[in-house]
């Protein structure tokens, strides 16, 4: 699905494509920037999660068999699609680490997050102000 997209995209004529996880709404705008501005000097940018997934991947090129193997959330996904492109002889950049929401546990901290800076998600702060339980 992601190289179908990339292909999609970059075949309509965007000079760069991101695509980032579900689960990671709260992603700074600065990180995304950054990440656009990396692209202009390197294949591909990447933004690691603390798990081994990856929250998020960048392209100026759809890469053939690039995420073939695994999912952008799994365990070994970051170090699988390092070996992937290192394979395709593709230029990489990383950005920061960063979290994605898989458990209660990240589910509370984002809420904690939101309830500081809630501009940085406003819908889904709304969403868990409302939600009692998620704290």
């Amino acid at each position: 699905a992601l190289e179908s997209a990339f292909h999609v995209l970059l075949g309509a004529g965007c000079r760069r494509v991101i695509a980032f996880d579900g689960d990671s709404p709260h992603v700074p705008a600065e990180t995304l920037s950054r990440a656009f501005a990396l692209l202009e000097r390197h294949d591909l940018v990447v933004g690691p999660t603390a798990d081994g997934g990856y929250y998020f991947v960048g392209a100026t090129r759809a890469h053939r068999g690039l995420f073939d193997g695994g999912g952008i959330g799994t365990g070994n996904a970051l170090h699988a699609l390092l070996g992937r492109a290192r394979t395709l002889g593709l230029c990489v950049a990383l950005t920061e680490e960063w979290y994605d929401v898989d458990d209660r546990d990240d589910l509370a901290r984002l809420a904690a997050e939101l309830r500081e800076a809630p501009s940085r998600a406003p819908r889904t702060a709304a969403w868990l102000a409302a939600r009692r339980e998620v704290r």
